[in-house]
């Protein structure tokens, strides 16, 4: 794996989303969340020794973290990402007709990683 740096954005395994790096010390690795731990910090550790099993990928920009079947949010709306080509994120709008959309990165505000939506779901009706 390439060298981790400082405001990379990483993808976690174990249905843990995408996160920001924020600090590197002394082999640890602060990320940003979005969960408080017992201190009310929205911030998580992992050791150096840790990377390889829970960072799928990293990357400087947002937009190469994020994949068919994430739920991204704008300032309007949330939308299932369909495919990304060319530094946009095309995704399907079922709000009209199953159209689709385009995104540029700067127009995300949340990212919901199909990993996270399968973990949480609660399956109505059996299994």
């Amino acid at each position: 794996m390439k060298e981790i740096k400082v405001n990379e954005y990483v993808r976690l395994a174990r249905n843990q989303g995408i996160n920001k790096i924020i600090d590197i010390y002394d082999k640890k690795y602060e990320l940003e969340t979005d969960i408080a731990n017992e201190w009310g910090e929205f911030t998580c550790i992992l050791e150096e020794y840790q990377l390889k099993d829970e960072i799928i990928n990293h990357s400087k920009h947002l937009i190469d973290l994020i994949e068919i079947g994430d739920i991204v949010e704008d300032k309007y709306n949330k939308y299932e990402v369909a495919f990304v080509k060319d530094d946009k994120i095309y995704c399907n709008d079922y709000n009209f007709d199953d159209s689709l959309i385009t995104l540029r990165e700067q127009d995300i505000k949340t990212i919901l990683t199909k990993e996270q939506y399968e973990a949480n779901c609660f399956k109505v009706g059996g299994e």
